[in-house]
């Protein structure tokens, strides 16, 4: 994925939030509000996430009005290697 020009990843099957960095990869997995599996003593939470024209922010917030930020980037001024490769295989 990094090879591809990919710089963040979103998942939501895991139940539990969590941020991490693969090399030059964030990879942020959402929580869940409505399932007990895997949940131990995490509380129930989900993700916000605001993708503006220089920046991206993401909050995680609970049902009970907490919310924090966990990540804010600056977005980068490149193109994507795998969406240029997409664009000219549709040209053809």
């Amino acid at each position: 994925m990094v090879d591809a020009g990919v710089d963040m990843v979103l998942c939501g099957h895991k139940h539990v939030p969590y941020l991490w960095r693969v090399e030059d990869l964030l990879v942020v997995t959402a929580g869940t509000v409505s399932c007990l599996r895997l949940r131990g003593k995490i509380e129930p939470s989900y993700n916000i996430i605001y993708v503006r024209e220089k920046e991206i922010d993401i909050y995680r917030r609970s049902p009970f009005d907490k919310i924090e930020k966990i990540l804010g980037v600056k977005r980068k001024e490149k193109k994507s290697k795998l969406s240029d490769k997409f664009i000219k295989e549709k040209k053809q």
